[in-house]
């Protein structure tokens, strides 16, 4: 199943924490820190020139307040592949990992908490706000940790940048478009040749952490918190059982476990949709339960209103059906799902739903001016960004988070229209064929594309459910 969000996530972390107390000392693996360094890595945003002189007075409060917070940064060099994994070695050659840490205000602690983030290829930025929070939650008496896994971030960044397909001001932004495949595929190529995906694993992203928490954190008790797919890299740390390791925290569970093909609805990033459909029903069977807000407008089967709803848009049989083709390159149907899937993923967002919807319906004036607002707003990429890796999420996925036979482009965009709400875009399996040289039947229309192959072969530990020994929490 999908890796959704977990509600009661930081209140498991108060159940099994205990964590460090001063930015460490390290021994064995080269480290360039611990230097002083801003708790956010990027500005506070300033609240909009709308909202009122309280507002800003709360911002300008805010900000000084995080200005006083004191963090430290370091970069370590790590093993540009480790040993024991299905990558080649290379001699002298090293991969950055960046650690950003607060450290306790209890004297003497030695208690870590360390975050990861998801992705793949998203970097720590976004978990850099907890920090503080956490560290308050536990009394100070924790060292709170974020690492870029590598290949992201600070982390060594997966880029093609001769090609920049990963450019913010690209037509994609930083997601990489089927059309800059192959432009992208070479470049990485010039930069490491070939059979050096692999140094991009999972297992060595796993085995960074291994390493930093048995030298660098040699005699703490260490608390791993992975939220997302950094639950399958904190899962995969569990195979090497650093005894320094005290708990394990899972938020938004990705399970390194597949059944064999064709037995169940396997966590494959392809299966993303089915997921989604699951969820968004869900959702709209408790919206119509609700019968004086949510129920009152979408009806007895908020699914049905729905789909009935893009039925009629994309025949233009709606007053306002005009408004998205003549603002949007896609059909009412596509647009509605990809923007209420946006709104589902937030619980302060996705109230408005049902709202949009009825809007859509009535379609008056006013609801004519909201929706054009919603259509033509320019909503500019956050710098934060510009330190995640698309490439790195591309290169895990289809080594290790793709089903095999890859479905089809047809396969897919029947996924995307079977579910009320839905993400994911069927030019994905293009990317797939272009990045792994597939020969599945799904593959034929890039067969004959002359382009460096990115991938790897699974190690050992994959499809292998790791376990905490004994003493061990998670």
């Amino acid at each position: 199943m999908m890796c959704l969000m977990c509600l009661a996530a930081l209140f498991v972390v108060n159940v099994f924490l205990a964590v460090t107390s001063s930015v460490v000392a390290l021994a064995n693996i080269p480290r360039n820190g611990w230097y002083d360094c801003p708790l956010r890595t990027f500005e506070l945003k300033p609240p909009s020139k709308d909202y009122n002189a309280t507002a800003n007075s709360l911002y300008k409060e805010e900000k000084k307040r995080i200005s006083r917070v004191f963090t430290q940064c370091a970069v370590f060099d790590m093993p540009f592949c480790h040993n024991d994994t299905s990558c080649t070695p290379a001699p002298g050659k090293t991969m950055p990992l960046f650690v950003k840490g607060m450290p306790a205000s209890v004297e003497g602690s030695k208690k870590a908490l360390m975050m990861l983030e998801g992705g793949p290829g998203v970097s720590s930025v976004s978990l850099e706000p907890f920090m503080e929070k956490l560290h308050r939650e536990l009394s100070g008496e924790f060292h709170i940790f974020t690492v870029d896994h590598r290949g992201t971030g600070r982390s060594g960044r997966l880029d093609c940048p001769a090609a920049q397909a990963l450019s913010l001001g690209s037509r994609y932004g930083s997601t990489i478009g089927l059309e800059e495949v192959p432009n992208c595929l070479k470049d990485i190529h010039h930069q490491f040749g070939t059979n050096t995906a692999a140094a991009y694993s999972i297992t060595n992203a796993a085995k960074d952490l291994a390493v930093l928490i048995e030298t660098e954190m040699a005699d703490y008790d260490v608390y791993l918190y992975g939220y997302s797919y950094g639950t399958m890299v904190v899962e995969r740390v569990m195979h090497f059982s650093p005894p320094q390791v005290k708990g394990y925290i899972l938020d938004s569970i990705c399970a390194d476990h597949y059944e064999p093909q064709g037995t169940g609805n396997n966590q494959m990033f392809n299966n993303w949709d089915d997921d989604v459909k699951d969820v968004s029903q869900h959702f709209l069977d408790l919206c119509q339960k609700d019968t004086d807000v949510c129920g009152k407008l979408l009806g007895e089967n908020a699914t049905a209103t729905l789909f009935n709803l893009y039925d009629r848009l994309d025949a233009n049989a709606l007053a306002c059906s005009a408004i998205f083709y003549d603002t949007v390159e896609v059909k009412p149907s596509v647009f509605l799902r990809l923007f209420f899937f946006k709104l589902l993923g937030r619980y302060d967002s996705r109230k408005f739903i049902p709202t949009f919807a009825a809007r859509l319906e009535r379609c008056n004036v006013q609801d004519k001016d909201v929706m054009t607002a919603i259509l033509t707003k320019y909503d500019p990429a956050k710098p934060s960004e510009g330190l995640n890796s698309n490439l790195l999420h591309d290169t895990i996925v289809y080594s290790e988070l793709w089903q095999v036979p890859t479905p089809s482009m047809e396969d897919i965009v029947q996924q995307f229209l079977a579910s009320p709400m839905a993400l994911k875009d069927p030019d994905e399996v293009g990317s797939y064929c272009l990045f792994t040289g597939s020969n599945s039947s799904g593959c034929e229309p890039w067969a004959d594309m002359n382009v460096p192959l990115w991938t790897y072969t699974p190690d050992k530990y994959f499809n292998k459910t790791g376990h905490s020994h004994r003493g061990v929490c998670a």
